[in-house]
């Protein structure tokens, strides 16, 4: 897979391959570009998952967060699994804790659990903590399985973001990490 890196003229070449050409590159950084075009269709992940009912996400509310945790805890461990990382999950201190304060923490309106589903079935749950208008990502769980080309963490991430600006949230923050799909996002 090829990703452009273009200044300016060099930009405007890249997004319009970006635009044009839907798939032929992996990604792009563009530094100074403007749109030198609109095309006629946009790709839109919006219309072809969540308009069609694809995918549809949801917030584990205060009467299934427990259901909500579980499945956040199997969706991690199954992808730090197939990437070859130790999940968090597994370690019974951080899952004690966690699992305590959650049920508080909702209730003050300081976390939530939003959780996605690709064709009916599970595909991601994010553990999203909140205050002052910024959302932190803390922990993900997603089935490396699920969904196709698109994947569910984009999905998920794509949800959450609209779902953010519908909210009237300032700001969103990655936290730590190199993990590349937060410089892709």
């Amino acid at each position: 897979p090829i990703v452009a890196v273009g200044f300016s003229n060099g930009a405007n070449i890249a997004g319009s391959l970006l635009l044009s050409r839907p798939g032929l590159l992996a990604g792009a950084m563009l530094l100074r570009p403007m749109v030198p075009f609109v095309p006629e269709t946009l790709p839109s992940l919006v219309e072809d998952y969540f308009t069609t009912g694809r995918a549809k996400a949801f917030i584990y509310r205060r009467e299934n967060l427990i259901p909500g945790w579980n499945e956040l805890e199997r969706l991690n461990r199954a992808r730090r699994e197939n990437v070859g990382d130790r999940s968090a999950f597994l370690d019974r201190g951080f899952t004690r804790f966690h699992r305590e304060v959650l049920p508080l923490l909702a209730e003050e309106g300081s976390i939530e659990l939003q959780g996605l589903t690709i064709d009916g079935r599970p595909a991601a749950v994010e553990y999203l903590l909140k205050q002052a208008k910024t959302l932190f990502c803390y922990q993900s769980g997603m089935d490396p399985n699920a969904g196709d080309d698109v994947g569910p963490g984009n999905l998920s991430l794509l949800a959450m973001f609209c779902r953010a600006i519908e909210e009237g949230y300032r700001r969103v923050d990655f936290l730590r990490g190199d993990e590349a799909y937060k410089q892709h996002w």
